[in-house]
């Protein structure tokens, strides 16, 4: 049975001309919110390759094979995502003390949404 989500997270890969292309160009033109990672570290506390973490949201299901195809990047770089305002909060590390806690002024792209995931986990910590 094919894959179908509402919600897909992409990682992209800046120095590959095809992925700034994407990053650049096709991004803002859909219900998609980004970031860059330039601070991941590894288990041996080296940088990471600089990578683009972007979630895109469409009105309906669709299916991985067809987004992958529609944006233009490999299905091994796309995954459905179960959690749509979690998968935001992933993008700055919020909640992830352990990682590098990235600026939630250099998210870009549907930054309302983005705002709005930050709230909703800021009203359930504050009900706990």
């Amino acid at each position: 049975m094919a894959i179908r989500s509402r919600s897909y997270m992409f990682v992209l890969y800046p120095d590959n001309p095809a992925h700034e292309k994407i990053i650049n160009d096709r991004l803002p033109l859909y219900d998609a919110t980004w970031i860059l990672h330039d601070q991941d570290v590894d288990d041996d506390g080296v940088i990471k390759k600089a990578h683009v973490h972007a979630v895109v949201h469409f009105q309906n299901a669709r299916r991985l094979s067809g987004v992958a195809e529609e944006v233009g990047v490999e299905e091994n770089l796309i995954e459905v995502v179960n959690d749509y305002y979690g998968a935001l909060r992933y993008l700055i590390h919020d909640g992830m003390p352990d990682k590098h806690q990235y600026s939630p002024d250099d998210v870009k792209g549907n930054v309302v949404s983005f705002r709005k995931s930050l709230v909703l986990r800021r009203e359930v910590s504050e009900t706990l």
